[in-house]
């Protein structure tokens, strides 16, 4: 929250007119009625804020943004030990701790084996 900040307080300045943040970052806000969220950019919309649009329904048809994340290694790690990390970070996504941690950002997890 701490590096949305300045974005809030030019929002309540009327300083900044239009930021782009994280659904955490502004859900504390919307909820207490300091900020009104117009659309989301993801493809669908987000469990964080259901009633609210994505972009593509009010007038950008096919716009989407999505931030992606990835765990990383070195280059020449042995093929099987990046299929046992990617089964070990597949199970743990599918946990129900962290759905429900990911879904109160607005986060849409997609796992698949690496290439």
């Amino acid at each position: 929250m701490t590096a949305f900040v300045p974005a809030l307080t030019g929002l309540a300045t009327s300083r900044v007119n239009l930021p782009f943040a994280m659904a955490a970052r502004v859900a504390d806000a919307t909820s207490n009625g300091r900020l009104c969220v117009t659309a989301v950019t993801s493809a669908g919309r987000l469990a964080a804020f259901p009633g609210v649009f994505i972009v593509a329904e009010v007038g950008l048809p096919g716009c989407a943004l999505e931030g992606w994340h990835g765990i990383c290694w070195s280059a020449g790690i042995p093929r099987t030990t990046v299929k046992r990390l990617n089964a070990a970070a597949s199970q743990a996504v599918r946990t129900e701790a962290f759905q429900r941690q990911v879904a109160e950002e607005g986060i849409t997890i997609v796992s698949e084996l690496p290439a």
